[in-house]
């Protein structure tokens, strides 16, 4: 367990800055706390993966943005294909009655 210059239990937190993405750290469980101690959780990682961390992110990011964008598309062309259906259907059924 670490405690904070509060004497509180710390929580872990994720850094999502580009220079520690994805890094996990200790804080002091009051948001804003002038406290101000943090302290690293994970091991240091090699120079390497904290240069391409951030770029998968923004990737991911991206990645997920067009998939929300494609979906929305898709439900709106079923809406579409619906409607051309009950069209063409009312059509054939004022056909078939007239």
């Amino acid at each position: 367990m670490v405690w904070c210059r509060c004497g509180r239990v710390c929580i872990i937190k994720t850094s999502w800055t580009d220079a520690h993405s994805g890094f996990r750290f200790y804080s002091c469980p009051i948001e804003g706390s002038r406290c101000g101690w943090i302290d690293w959780f994970d091991p240091p990682m090699c120079e390497r993966t904290v240069q391409i961390i951030p770029g998968l992110l923004k990737a991911r990011n991206r990645h997920e943005t067009a998939i929300e964008e494609l979906t929305s598309q898709l439900r709106k062309i079923k809406m579409y294909l619906m409607f051309s259906w009950l069209g063409f259907l009312s059509i054939v059924v004022m056909y078939i009655l007239a």
